[in-house]
């Protein structure tokens, strides 16, 4: 696929009013992980590349209180099998009631935490919009 495509992907969700969920499992879970976001999420679209894992849900009308729980329990099932689920769009609301990024274990932190400082020694470049505030 050309670069084209990917432009065009992503300006079909860019008008996309609701939440945007980026969702990452194995293959060989993929049918447990569309059963899990059908059932925590009901109504949510789904796109995705089923040979990497790779899954975006659309859920609209996401209230923040409402999602918290859901998305908690979908984060929990990816987990088990060393995926995650990232908030890639929503509300700022949502955003700052739900941790967009979700956990990540401490020694994978350390190690990004190592190369923000290596390359941003300043940390001017997006501070506190990735994982973990950095």
């Amino acid at each position: 696929m050309g670069a084209s495509f990917w432009k065009t992907y992503d300006r079909a969700l860019a008008g996309f009013d609701g939440v945007v969920l980026r969702i990452g499992s194995v293959p060989a879970r993929l049918v447990e992980t569309l059963g899990a976001v059908q059932a925590l999420l009901p109504g949510a679209a789904m796109a995705g590349a089923a040979g990497l894992g790779a899954l975006r849900a659309l859920v609209t009308h996401a209230d923040a209180t409402a999602l918290r729980a859901p998305l908690e329990r979908l984060r929990a099932t990816v987990a088990e099998v060393g995926g995650g689920v990232i908030i890639e769009r929503g509300p700022r609301t949502l955003r700052e009631r739900i941790d967009p990024w979700g956990t990540v274990p401490p020694p994978a932190l350390a190690v990004m935490r190592a190369i923000k400082t290596e390359f941003d020694p300043r940390a001017v470049l997006n501070p506190g919009r990735f994982v973990g505030g950095l």
